[in-house]
């Protein structure tokens, strides 16, 4: 099986650099304003809010409804130019040995993770203490 390498059907030249971060800025403003707004529904009429900073289900809702309005963005500027949005961001199939090496060096981290939480003398020489209470207080606020 092989793959072409020319994403690009046509032979209109890419957006340049400051054009390319004028469409980065764009869409990271649309995705903080969407962000916001699914905030504000999320709270509803409470009017007070959580006192801490750490709260995880509120990043992940924030990440859920901003993420895929910066990748819309980012896809219309590229159709913009006459791309396709994967030729554009230059997004290739892997190679499955790329996946399985992908997939080795995740579950090596895992590992080295879950040592570093649960033998307390590992965390004390990293330097870890001050790491795992901010995920306790990250946990402990949901």
């Amino acid at each position: 099986m092989s793959f072409t390498t020319d994403n690009n059907p046509t032979s209109a030249q890419p957006w340049g650099v400051p054009a390319t971060i004028a469409w980065l800025l764009f869409a990271f403003l649309a995705s903080v304003v969407v962000a916001t707004a699914v905030f504000a529904a999320w709270q509803g009429d409470r009017t007070n809010l959580r006192p801490s900073t750490y709260d995880g289900v509120m990043i992940t809702i924030g990440a859920l409804a901003s993420v895929p309005v910066q990748i819309a963005v980012l896809a219309v500027a590229a159709r913009l130019r006459r791309w396709t949005p994967a030729g554009y961001l230059a997004l290739n199939v892997p190679r499955r040995s790329e996946i399985v090496f992908a997939v080795l060096c995740t579950i090596a981290l895992m590992f080295v993770f879950v040592q570093f939480r649960f033998n307390s003398r590992l965390s004390a020489l990293a330097g870890a203490a001050m790491g795992v209470a901010a995920i306790v207080v990250a946990y402990s606020a949901v």
